[in-house]
Order: C-alpha cells, then sequence, then structure tokens
C-alpha cells in the first residue's frame, strides 16, 4: 500500500549553485516549501537557484519503489539525489513525479536537490509578461511509497486511472482504464462505484493487463453547474494479489457531457450561460486553502472561475466539483513565441494539465493563447489535436485578445474563442469588435475570457473617472460592461478579472486580504445571485464633504428604501430592473450620518458617512492630466 509524506519543511536555499552538485551550499538560509524568487525578496533575478533537504531512507524500504512528487516548480528544473540526476522538467505549471528508487542509499541520509531556473525559455515556449520573473518551487513537495506493483505514478500528476462516462437509454455507463506499473498475469484490478450517499451501485473486475471495464449505474444523476446539482460518484479502484490489496485509489466523478455551438453551451444537453470570474495568484505563492475564495463566487452567484495561471492543488478541484462551478484552465503561455524545439514542449505541458485533472468534471474548458499569430495559431492546433486524441471530455477553446481577433489568424480545430478586453480601455470599441466578430462568422461560439479595470478600495471621488483608480470608477465600468456582454446572447460566457487584488493588478472584486468586498463585487451579486440581498455602495468612502451626495444601492429585491439618521430620503423607495438603485438626494449633516437601506422583503444594509470640511487626501490615487467623460449608458 502507497504511503505519502511530506517533505515541504526543513530546506536549505540558495542563489549560488555550486559546481559540484554535492558540495556544500554557501549563502544558504532555511525555508519551508513553497519557496521562490519574489519570496526570497529577489523579484528581478533571473537565473538558477537550489534547494536542498537530506532525509533518511530506511534499509527495510529497499523492497518498494519511492517517487519525490512535485506540485510545481518553476519554471525548468534538474531534481537529483545523492549527485545522480534522477529527472528534468520543463515547464512550470504543472505537477510531475520521478521514482528515485535506483538512486537511493538504504540505511543513511540521502540528499535531494533542486536547481530551478527562470531563465531560459528558448525550449519550452514564452510565459505572459508578470510570470516571467517568476521562479522557484511553488508547489508541495511529496516522498511517495509505493509496492513494486502499483497503479502507475509516471504519468505527471495522474493516478493513471482515467474515467469517461455518458448515458444511453436511462442507463449510465462508467468506462474505466487504469494503468497498472509492473504487473503480473493472476493480479486483480476490482472497480466499485458508489453514489454520494456511500451506496454501492455497481462494480466489475478486470485482468491488470489492460485495466478496463464498462459499469452500469441505473438511473445516474448528472453534475451540473450549481452545488445543488453537482452530484458526484466515487470510484475505488484496488489492485489485488492472492486476496491481498497492493494499491488502492478513490476517485470522485460525475456524469457530465458538454459540447458547445452557435446556440450556446450544453452541458448535459442542458444550456448554461457562464457568469465567471478570473483566478489567479499573488506573484509570491501560491494560495493552499481555497474555501474562502470559493465561497466568494458562490456568495456573488457565479457558476464558473478561470484559472489564469498556473499550479493549483488537487483540493480547489474537489471544491469546485463539490459546488458545481464550472473550471477554464489556462497555461500562461504565449504561444507565438513558438518554435520548433518548443512546440514539443508546449504539447507536453497541456498534456500533464490534462491527465492530472481528467477525472474532474468542474474541468470543461482548456484554453491556449495563440497570440494573434500564424507561428502561434499552428502551435495551438498542435495542442489541440492532442487533447482530443487524448481527453473527449473538455473543449479546446483558442484564447486572444480582442484587438488581435480581426488578423485571421484562427485555429482551425478550437472548439470556441475566448476573447480578452484588456484594461478596460476602449469599452466601446470592444463591444464593436465583438458585434462585428458575430457578423462575420454567427456561428462561431464566443466567450469573453477576460476583462477589468485597476481600481483600489482606498481611492475614491464623487466624480470618477477613466484611469483614477478609484473604487467607484471600477464599479461603473463594470456596471456598462457586464450590461453590454450580457445583451448579446452570441456571448456564450464572461469572466470578470478578477477575483482578487494581486501584487500585479488592482482588477480584483475583493481586495486582497479577501475581507473588504468592491462595490463592484456587490453589483455582480445583484446581477447572478438568486439569495436576496441588499447592499449601499460606499462603505470605503466613509469621509465626504458634500450635503448632498448619491447614493448607490445594489440589491436583487424589486424595491428599496433609504433613510439618513433615520429619517426617509426624499424619494427613497425606489426600482430597479438593473440591481442598481441610484438616490440622488441624500442630504448629510456635518459629522455621522448613519445611512440604511430595506427592502420590501425585510432586508437591510447599513453604513456610516462622516461629512468633514476637507476632503480626505488618502482618497487621492492616481489622476490622469485631463479628466475624462465619465462611462456612458446604453
Amino acid at each position: 500500500m502507497r504511503q505519502v509524506f511530506n517533505l515541504n519543511q526543513g530546506w536549505l536555499f540558495s542563489q549560488s549553485v555550486p559546481q559540484d552538485i554535492d558540495a556544500p551550499l554557501t549563502d544558504a538560509k532555511q525555508i519551508n516549501l513553497p519557496y521562490t524568487w519574489p519570496a526570497a525578496g529577489e523579484n528581478a533575478y533571473k537565473g538558477k537557484c537550489v534547494y536542498r533537504k537530506e532525509i533518511p531512507i530506511p534499509a527495510e524500504l529497499h523492497a518498494i519503489r519511492l517517487f519525490l512528487s512535485f506540485g510545481g516548480v518553476a519554471n525548468t528544473c534538474t531534481v537529483y539525489l545523492n549527485e545522480k540526476i534522477v529527472g528534468i522538467h520543463k515547464g512550470g505549471f504543472t505537477s510531475f513525479r520521478f521514482e528515485i528508487t535506483d538512486c537511493v542509499v538504504y540505511g543513511r541520509n540521502n540528499a535531494i536537490t533542486v536547481v530551478a531556473d527562470n531563465s531560459d525559455y528558448s525550449a519550452m515556449c514564452g510565459v505572459r509578461e508578470q510570470y516571467d520573473l517568476f521562479g522557484g518551487v511553488w508547489g508541495d513537495v511529496d516522498l511517495v511509497i509505493a509496492g513494486r506493483t502499483h497503479f502507475a505514478l509516471d504519468e505527471n500528476g495522474s493516478d493513471s486511472i482515467y474515467i469517461n462516462t455518458r448515458v444511453s437509454d436511462g442507463v449510465g455507463k462508467v468506462a474505466v482504464v487504469a494503468r497498472i506499473s509492473n504487473p503480473v498475469n493472476y493480479d486483480i484490478v476490482s472497480f466499485t462505484v458508489y453514489d454520494a450517499a456511500g451506496a454501492r451501485v455497481g462494480a466489475a473486475a478486470a485482468s491488470p493487463k489492460d485495466a478496463a471495464a464498462v459499469i452500469d449505474i441505473d438511473a445516474p444523476a448528472f453534475w451540473q453547474p450549481g452545488s445543488e446539482f453537482a452530484y458526484l460518484y466515487k470510484l475505488r479502484a484496488k489492485l489485488l494479489r492472492d486476496g491481498d490489496i497492493l494499491d488502492e485509489r478513490e476517485v470522485r466523478f460525475g456524469f457530465r457531457r458538454i459540447s458547445v455551438s452557435g446556440d450556446g453551451v450544453q452541458i448535459n444537453s442542458r444550456n448554461v450561460r457562464l457568469r465567471g470570474v478570473s483566478y489567479g495568484q499573488d506573484g509570491i505563492l501560491p494560495q493552499t486553502d481555497h474555501t474562502a475564495a470559493i465561497a466568494a463566487i458562490r456568495d456573488m452567484g457565479a457558476n464558473a472561475v478561470r484559472l489564469v495561471n498556473f499550479y493549483q492543488n488537487e483540493a480547489f478541484f474537489d471544491l469546485c466539483d463539490k459546488n458545481g462551478i464550472v473550471v477554464w484552465c489556462e497555461l500562461p503561455l504565449e504561444l507565438k513565441y513558438a518554435n520548433e524545439e518548443s512546440a514539443e514542449n508546449l504539447v507536453t505541458q497541456y498534456e500533464e494539465l490534462a491527465r492530472a485533472y481528467y477525472n474532474h468534471p468542474c474541468v470543461c474548458f482548456i484554453a491556449a493563447d495563440s497570440g494573434g499569430t500564424s507561428e502561434g495559431a499552428r502551435a495551438a492546433e498542435n495542442v489541440f489535436d492532442a487533447l482530443k486524441k487524448f481527453d473527449k471530455n473538455r473543449l479546446c477553446v483558442s484564447s486572444d485578445e480582442i484587438r488581435y481577433f480581426a488578423d485571421g489568424n484562427r485555429v482551425r480545430n478550437a472548439d470556441a474563442v475566448g476573447l480578452r478586453l484588456y484594461d478596460g480601455e476602449n469599452a466601446d470599441s470592444y463591444i464593436e469588435l465583438l458585434d462585428r466578430a458575430h457578423i462575420e462568422d454567427p456561428g462561431l461560439p464566443v466567450f469573453v475570457s477576460e476583462y477589468g479595470i485597476s481600481g483600489c478600495a482606498a481611492y475614491h471621488s464623487s466624480a470618477p473617472v477613466k484611469g483614477d483608480n478609484t473604487e467607484e470608477y471600477h464599479a461603473l465600468f463594470h456596471e456598462k460592461t457586464w450590461i453590454n456582454l450580457a445583451m448579446r446572447e452570441f456571448i456564450r460566457g464572461c469572466f470578470a478579472a478578477e477575483l482578487y487584488d494581486t501584487d500585479y493588478t488592482l482588477k480584483g472584486l475583493l481586495c486582497a486580504d479577501a475581507e473588504q468586498p468592491k462595490d463592484a463585487f456587490w453589483f455582480y451579486r445583484s446581477q447572478w445571485a438568486t439569495e436576496k440581498f441588499v447592499k449601499i455602495a460606499g462603505e470605503h468612502f466613509a469621509n465626504r464633504v458634500d450635503k448632498k451626495i448619491e447614493l448607490k444601492v445594489y440589491s436583487n429585491c424589486s424595491a428599496v428604501m433609504l433613510s439618513v439618521n433615520g429619517k426617509p430620503v426624499r424619494g427613497s423607495a425606489a426600482s430597479s430592473l438593473s440591481g442598481v438603485f441610484i438616490f440622488n438626494d441624500v442630504r448629510l449633516v456635518r459629522g455621522k450620518n448613519v445611512i440604511r437601506a430595506v427592502t420590501e422583503e425585510g432586508l437591510s444594509d447599513e453604513i456610516v458617512l462622516v461629512r468633514k470640511k476637507n476632503e480626505d487626501p488618502s482618497y487621492v490615487g492616481i489622476r490622469l492630466a485631463e479628466p475624462q467623460a465619465e462611462p456612458d449608458g446604453e
């Protein structure tokens, strides 16, 4: 039976890589993993760094097999055990394993040395600008101990068990294939399926040579977007010899089929429009606990999330499975820089991604950035050709900036196109380009995979303009852009950028500490959520100077009433079809003002504004030299 031991604690780290790889490290410091260049305070460093850890390997383990498992190392790495190279990995955003059995010296300490390098991309394609300086060990490092015969551990980050589902005449078909390492002819592989309540609903057995079986499930429940519809089954796979269990794995899966056309996205033959948000890293260390992020995505009523970069742990995908959140995976690689050498590695990186998350029903889309060039289009076509042969459970999406889309360098075998509307600049012209693309090819499935603008929760203005980085303009941009996108039925899904602020962008709907939603977050909740709520905008804009102000309230209720210090605001009973309630005549007294919003359903929200003599200087962030007009309505 396999065992997994985490090795994150107690490493040495140095930017001085010794010529003799087993030599003592100079200028080394003690660290715990994950640990990256930015975490080391060397944000602009490009080159090699070295990690080392010694682990004892008892003599009694000599009859089994040992593997090192890496969650992610950016961007290339060479792994040594006791001076011997056990593997080289090119690609910083996917998990991998190396077997170390033949390099182990049993009964003594064994030195693991990892040399990570972020300086050379020639063999692995370009990386988007904000990721090109990152380097080091992003993910967990584990020691995996397995028997001589086991469910294979040499297929990147996967367990080598692959499940496909379909339904025919009301009967669910679970087709499972497993790859066994070092089997013997009389071994037996057993597969048992359990429903969400833990009841056994089907089973089959297979030989280890071609460990494949089809299991029938009567009247199966489907996995659909939305936590109440995200039904999951569990497959238990056992590898048996003479009645003894050699290895055992448990895999959760769902009955989910996806297709896309000009008429929409169909999940299990039901049309679904994706309402999503991008979820990235902060550039220092990966998130390890995604519970708060998933809760925020659910609270705002989103049903999809776009992973815009790299390593996410298995727990993230488990949460998305459980909560019925559709996942769009996209590596931060710029295929326009692909050459003959890197094109092969691109396919490898995407196959690693596909194998690692093959059984997660939440993973519905895999996207590649063609960069609007013929070279990028050819590289994306190679990637998609390989993925379609291996994985028919996902859709392949060509990801491009809208400004490149008109250049004609289309990816011929993409199932759909994802267009990024960068930085919120010229939003109206972007909408015109979307309309033009639809007119030219009305059958093309289109997603808006990214749109957003910077907005800081500490910067405020009662007259926001484009480029001022205020929370108020950030909200205005999202209000206008979402309404424009929602009106266009040919757009199959949209992803706002992004869930959190990071160290390289303030586009987040939530502040980096995740405790302060920005006003735009509440706007999306008014558009997407079914649970009733009311929220007064401008909570962070607490200090005011004007006697008469405009206040905005977000709610998915039909009517809202507003009061100041217990007195109803003139025309305080307002209704809105857009989820945005505007009160133009809110009068403040000098000092403290308690603002209260109440709905007909009895829901309420309250904030405190303080009217002062002078403006709060901390609210003034970056301003344009010449003020520009605020966004127009439709």
